[in-house]
């Protein structure tokens, strides 16, 4: 028996083995490709996002073109005489894995690039710009990783079953299982506890795919949602290539420890059903298990109850119809019952972890004697606004978003109430804003998002104000981001409605505020401070202008600010 691991005839044997197949889809690829760029031609489309939808046809060639050739490559499995032949070569099992698959790898390659070069073609027709010829190569490392990936499960699927009818159901599970019990687990704990992460997804669009879904199920939800500018986030990619790595591992374990007596059965040895049985029934009785056991922790059992009894209905039902199906005999179906036993055991066991890990998520940041400290990371922009703001506004703002610690604990205790009430009624108050903290606990940090009530946010204004980075910051003049005059004023304050001046100028505030800086760093922060709270100014003289605060407000001082409070009176005097 040859000892190598990869062989050049087996490799080539597999390519001869998958011709036809590679042949028809790409064809179809390109016969797609090409009548869609005709219809958009013809009904006069831009060259803009729109015409990115001609690529991606290839997402039939991903759930059905590569398993297809997936299962093709490996097909000898499901014929003894076949399985037989390839058994009795003289190359060792890795070599024949190892070298069919390589097949199988280049001929998904083949299909996408062929693909991709009618793409290229057709969108040089189109007239597209540079960056949509950017965006198809990535699309195109998109598709063929999605393949290798819908291939891979194929590819486990039918190393480790002996029927066309297990590789195609066990196929559905491998790739939806593991993305369903992500999917469910997370948008479970973020439904139920108030974290930033999920409010990073409140408010937007039912087709904003979070960034835990799989390559080829992202694409295909971005495909039906049309936002196409966010397939490059890096997670898909890394949990795909992860996730396909372990399924082609785990396919070769198989492979070598096959028997070639397993081919044409309709069902594989005792242990492998099995195990296919619990996976199928676990997928669907998974979901029925974390809405009981949310329902239980919500104390809202009448709105679930019916959606568990029917999912837990459903998944016994194809735990059972699977059986008879694929061993085709009604006695299997009794030796299958004590298996459901394993099923129950499951269940009960991620209930156990669904409840522990909510549990601690629930618990976490509600204690103030179990917290280290909490630091705003963020505040969302609805502290910002378009009417005038105050310089106390902006430093205060400024205090929220640069990161500011808090250490006052009857604010830290008001903070804890905040998240114990978010948790519990699972939505923010309508009272204040919305601001997002890093609460440490021991050696562990985790982000709580909050919209504070408004005695809370009084208190932690009243903390902030009282700090050092509060009193730094009323010396930071914002920067000015408007160029319209409209936008850009000095003027005086305090005196009758028509004896009020305004001059218009952004040239005029631009200098003013240039002064402003120079001046305020070598004031005193507490008498700029009072100067501020105060408004003393003399004759009320001021620059309003727009910033990213919205628009700011800030008073001049003859005593504190000579330099700009000049430059400011001679631009209103000379105007």
């Amino acid at each position: 028996m040859k000892k190598s691991i990869w062989s050049k005839g087996l490799y080539l044997e597999g390519l001869r083995r998958l011709r036809k197949l590679m042949i028809t889809f790409s064809a179809l690829n390109v016969a797609f490709i090409a009548v869609f760029a005709v219809i958009t031609r013809v009904a006069g489309g831009n060259t803009g996002k729109d015409s990115l939808y001609l690529i991606w046809t290839l997402l039939i060639f991903v759930f059905l073109g590569a398993p297809a050739l997936a299962l093709r490559t490996f097909s000898f499995h499901n014929k003894r005489g076949s399985s037989d032949f390839f058994h009795a070569l003289p190359y060792t099992r890795s070599c024949i894995f190892l070298s069919l698959l390589s097949s199988l790898i280049v001929a998904i390659a083949v299909v996408v690039a062929v693909s991709g070069a009618s793409a290229f073609a057709a969108y040089t027709m189109l007239r597209a710009e540079a960056d949509t010829f950017r965006k198809i190569a990535f699309l195109l490392f998109c598709f063929f990783t999605s393949s290798v990936f819908t291939a891979s499960v194929s590819v486990l699927a039918a190393s480790a079953s002996g029927s066309v009818f297990t590789e195609l159901v066990m196929s559905t599970v491998m790739m939806i299982f593991p993305q369903i019990l992500i999917y469910e687990f997370k948008s479970f704990i973020l439904s139920d506890v108030y974290t930033a992460e999920r409010d990073m997804y409140l408010g937007s669009g039912s087709m904003e795919v979070p960034d835990f879904f799989n390559l080829p199920l992202r694409m295909l939800m971005l495909f039906f949602g049309g936002n196409l500018d966010r397939i490059n986030e890096p997670f898909p990619l890394i949990y795909s290539a992860v996730v396909c790595v372990l399924y082609l591992i785990g396919a070769y374990l198989l492979f070598r420890f096959r028997k070639s007596e397993t081919a044409g059965r309709s069902a594989p040895s005792l242990k492998i059903q099995a195990v296919f049985r619990v996976v199928l029934a676990c997928a669907i009785s998974f979901i029925g298990t974390l809405e009981l056991v949310r329902s239980i922790m919500k104390n809202d059992r009448n709105n679930y109850i019916s959606t568990v009894i029917v999912i837990f209905t459903i998944a016994v039902i194809a735990y059972f119809i699977f059986e008879l199906i694929s061993t085709k005999g009604k006695r299997n179906i009794l030796k299958a019952l004590p298996g459901f036993a394993v099923v129950i055991a499951l269940n009960i066991a991620f209930a156990g972890v669904y409840y522990g890990v909510s549990s601690y998520e629930y618990s976490f940041g509600t204690k103030p004697e179990q917290i280290s400290s909490i630091t705003i990371s963020a505040a969302v922009k609805d502290f910002y606004c378009t009417r005038t703001v105050k310089l106390t506004d902006t430093a205060y703002i400024k205090c929220l978003t640069d990161g500011y610690k808090i250490s006052g604990e009857d604010t830290v205790e008001a903070i804890c109430r905040n998240v114990v009430y978010a948790n519990k009624y699972g939505r923010r108050s309508a009272a204040g804003h919305y601001v997002v903290f890093d609460i440490r606990c021991g050696l562990i940090s985790k982000t709580r998002s909050l919209s504070l009530f408004s005695d809370i946010e009084q208190l932690l204004k009243e903390e902030i104000k009282q700090s050092d980075a509060y009193k730094n910051n009323l010396r930071s003049v914002p920067a000015q981001i408007s160029k319209r005059d409209a936008e850009s004023f000095i003027g005086i304050s305090g005196k009758k409605e028509n004896e009020k001046i305004s001059v218009p100028g952004f040239s005029a505030v631009e200098i003013v505020l240039y002064e402003l800086r120079a001046e305020l760093k070598d004031v005193d922060a507490d008498e700029w401070e009072n100067f501020v709270k105060s408004r003393s100014t003399d004759n009320g003289l001021y620059v309003q202008y727009y910033s990213v605060y919205g628009y700011t407000s800030i008073p001049l001082s003859q005593t504190l600010t000579p330099h700009a409070y000049e430059t400011a009176l001679k631009a209103e005097v000379t105007n």
